[in-house]
């Protein structure tokens, strides 16, 4: 999975972003996470999406906490189920 969504590779033809993968490899252990980072320079909608799934998938987008130095504010979550579909989706202004 990319480490950002701000790059040239996802923003070169215009500002829209659509990445998809069939199959992504799943690590072993527990509990694993994979942070992205996004930078957004207008008003923009952002929405990840998750078809029904064997594995658990939980869905969350964090704020950098300009306090702490840490991603620590919790701007959405999906409904954090399992082995069903999660959405996450919310508004940068």
């Amino acid at each position: 999975m990319p480490t950002t969504l701000s790059s040239l590779r996802f923003l070169h033809s215009s500002d829209n972003i659509n990445y998809q993968q069939s199959a992504f490899f799943v690590p072993e252990g527990r509990f694993t996470s994979h942070r992205i980072s996004l930078a957004v320079k207008d008003t923009s909608y952002f929405r990840a999406y998750t078809e029904p799934h064997v594995v658990d998938i939980d869905l969350k987008l964090w704020q950098l906490n300009s306090t702490t130095n840490k991603y620590d504010i919790l701007v959405a979550s999906g409904p954090n189920g399992f082995s069903g579909e999660e959405v996450c989706f919310v508004l940068f202004c």
